[in-house]
C-alpha cells in the first residue's frame, strides 16, 4: 500500500516536471524535447514498476547493448537510476539488498578498480563531456572515456550483485531481453549498412583504395550464431531448417562484413560452444565442410564473382586465390600492425615511457583535435605509422594495455580473463541441456572468446566492458546453484535448494 502511494505521488510530480520541461524545450529544439520526454517517461516507467524494477535491468541492458548511442555505452547509464530507485525503496522499507557471492570475481573487480585509481592519480585527464560542462580546456584528455567508464562499471557490477531477483520471473525476462536484443541488432545492422556505404563513397574521393565494409553485421552474426547453435543439439540441428538457416546466415553475414577478425571470432566461438556441449563430431564435420567449400570455390573464375567484402574476409587464408589488389590491401594492413607492435616493444622508439606501470589512458588535446579535423575532412593522408602510434591505435589488446596500464596492469587483465574463462566454462557446462545455456552465452561470450582480445583491436575501455560482464557470471552462477546444477565454492557437499530441503524434512516428519 505504502509503496503504491509513494509511486503514484512521485509519478504525479514527475508528470508535472515533464510538462514544464517539454514546454520550455519544445520551443527551442524538437529533437531535444523528444529526448527529454523519453528520459522522463523512462524514469516514470521505472517508478511504476515498484519492486519489479529489477526486470528492467534485463530489458534495458540488452536494448542499450544493441543501440550504442554514447561511447560510454547507454546501458551503463540506464543502470544508475534503477540503483538509485532501489535505494529509495530500501530506505522506505519496501525492498532489501542482498549480495551474490562470487569471491574470485569480487576480488578481481576490487583489485582492478584500485589499480585504475592509481592510474587516474598518476595520469589525470578530463574527457570532452566533463571539460565542456566545466568550461575547461585541458591539455590532456581521456582517450575513450576510460576514467568515467570505471565509475559506471563499478555501479553496474554492484547493481547486479545486490538487487535480488525472483528466479522464475528472471528466466522469462532474460528470454525476452535476448529476443529484443537480436531484433534491435538486426535493425541497427540494416541502418548502419546504409551509413557505412555512404561513408565509403565519400571517402573514396580521398583514398581510391577505400571500399565499403559492414562492421555492423559482426555483433548480430555472433549473437544469431549463439542463439541457433547453443539451443539445439547437433543431430537435431541438421534436421531443423530454421536453426540451420540461422547458422548459415550468421556465417554469410560474417563473410559479407569484410573483416577477417570477425571470421576468426566466429570460428573460435563455434569451437568453444562445441566443447561445452561435448559435440566433438560437430568440430570435425564443420572443419571438413568448410575446407571442402573453400577448395571448391578456390578458382579465379569463382573467386572473382564474389563481392569485395567476401574476398577480403577469405584473404585470411594465405592459399585462397583472391584478387591480387585485395591480397595486397590485406597484407599491407597486417604489415603496418606488425610495424606498430615492434615500435611499441622497442624502448628506443620512446613510444612507451613506462613499461611497468603504463602511460595512462590519455592523449594530448592538440593531437586529438588534429585527428578529428582530418577525419571530418575525409583526409586520411595523416594516418601514418607515427600518427597512429601517438593516437594509440595499436590494433592489439596486448600492446594497448601494456601502453596504457603497463606490465602490472597487463598481468591483472590476463589473470581476470583466465578466471572469467574458467568460471564461464564451468557455468556453461552446468547449464548444458537447458535454455539457460543460450542466454548465458549471449551475455558472456566475450569472456569465453577473450583470447581474441590480445590479437585484435582492443584497449582498456574494451576490457572494462568485459569486466562488466562479470556481473552475468554471478547471476547465472547462482541460478545454477539454486537449481542444484553447481556446488557453491564454499560448500564441500552438493548444494540442495532450500525448497527441496523443506519437502524432505516434512516427509521425514510424517
Amino acid at each position: 500500500m505504502g509503496s503504491s502511494v509513494v509511486g503514484k505521488f512521485v509519478g504525479v510530480i514527475a508528470l508535472i516536471v515533464l510538462a514544464f520541461i517539454v514546454g520550455i524545450v519544445t520551443a527551442d529544439n524538437t529533437k531535444s524535447a523528444a529526448m527529454v520526454i523519453c528520459i522522463v517517461a523512462g524514469l516514470i516507467g521505472v517508478i511504476a514498476m515498484g519492486k519489479n524494477v529489477w526486470m528492467s535491468l534485463f530489458i534495458l541492458v540488452p536494448i542499450g547493448q544493441a543501440i550504442p548511442i554514447f561511447y560510454v555505452s547507454l546501458y551503463f547509464l540506464l543502470v544508475v537510476p534503477i540503483l538509485i530507485y532501489w535505494c529509495i525503496l530500501v530506505v522506505l522499507g519496501h525492498a532489501r539488498f542482498t549480495w551474490r557471492k562470487l569471491p574470485g570475481a569480487d576480488i578481481i573487480v576490487l583489485i582492478f578498480m584500485c589499480y585504475m585509481a592509481t592510474v587516474i592519480y598518476r595520469h589525470p585527464a578530463l574527457d570532452y563531456v566533463t571539460s565542456g560542462l566545466l568550461g575547461l580546456k585541458p591539455d590532456t584528455l581521456s582517450r575513450h572515456f576510460e576514467y568515467v567508464l570505471c565509475f559506471f562499471v563499478l555501479i553496474y557490477y554492484v547493481t547486479f550483485s545486490c538487487i535480488p531477483f525472483e528466479r522464475k520471473k528472471l528466466i522469462r525476462v532474460i528470454k525476452w531481453g535476448v529476443l529484443i536484443k537480436l531484433a534491435l541488432l538486426l535493425c541497427m545492422a540494416i541502418v548502419k549498412m546504409d551509413a557505412e556505404s555512404a561513408g565509403a563513397d565519400m571517402l573514396s574521393t580521398a583514398n581510391s583504395g577505400m571500399r565499403v565494409r559492414f562492421s555492423s553485421f559482426h555483433t548480430f552474426a555472433l549473437n544469431l550464431f549463439i542463439f541457433a547453435y547453443a539451443s539445439t543439439p547437433f543431430l537435431k540441428l541438421l534436421f531443423s531448417p530454421i536453426k540451420l538457416s540461422c547458422i548459415l546466415s550468421s556465417v554469410a553475414l560474417t563473410l559479407v562484413s569484410g573483416y577477417r577478425n570477425s571470421l576468426a571470432q566466429l570460428a573460435l566461438l563455434g569451437f568453444f560452444i562445441s566443447i561445452i556441449k561435448k559435440e566433438y563430431l560437430m568440430i570435425v564435420c564443420a572443419f571438413i565442410m568448410c575446407m571442402a567449400t573453400l577448395v571448391a570455390i578456390n578458382t579465379r573464375e569463382t573467386i572473382n564473382l564474389l563481392p569485395y567484402t567476401v574476398q577480403r574476409t577469405l584473404a585470411v587464408f594465405p592459399w585462397m586465390d583472391v584478387n591480387p589488389s585485395i591480397r595486397l590491401d590485406t597484407d599491407d594492413s597486417s604489415e603496418y600492425r606488425v610495424v606498430l607492435w615492434k615500435w611499441a616493444l622497442d624502448e628506443r622508439t620512446r613510444m612507451v615511457d613506462d613499461y611497468m606501470w603504463g602511460d595512462g589512458c590519455t592523449v594530448k588535446a592538440s593531437d586529438k583535435q588534429r585527428h578529428l579535423r582530418a577525419f571530418a575532412r575525409y583526409n586520411y593522408a595523416i594516418l601514418t605509422h607515427e600518427h597512429l602510434a601517438h593516437l594509440g591505435e595499436w590494433h592489439s589488446g596486448f600492446i594497448a594495455i601494456m601502453k596504457q596500464l603497463g606490465i602490472a596492469g597487463l598481468i591483472l587483465v590476463i589473470s581476470a580473463h583466465i578466471y572469467a574463462f574458467i568460471t564461464a566454462f564451468r557455468i556453461a557446462r552446468a547449464l548444458q541441456g537447458t535454455p539457460l545455456l543460450t542466454y548465458f552465452l549471449i551475455y558472456s561470450y566475450t569472456l569465453i572468446n577473450s583470447i581474441t582480445f590480445y590479437i585484435l583491436p582492443a584497449e582498456t575501455v574494451t576490457f572494462l566492458k568485459h569486466l562488466a560482464a562479470f556481473s552475468f557470471l554471478k547471476v547465472f552462477y547462482w541460478i545454477a546453484v539454486e537449481e542444484g546444477r553447481l556446488i557453491p565454492n564454499d560448500k564441500n557437499k552438493r548444494y540442495v535448494p532450500i525448497l527441496i530441503q523443506q519437502n524432505v524434512n516434512e516427509s521425514a516428519i510424517h
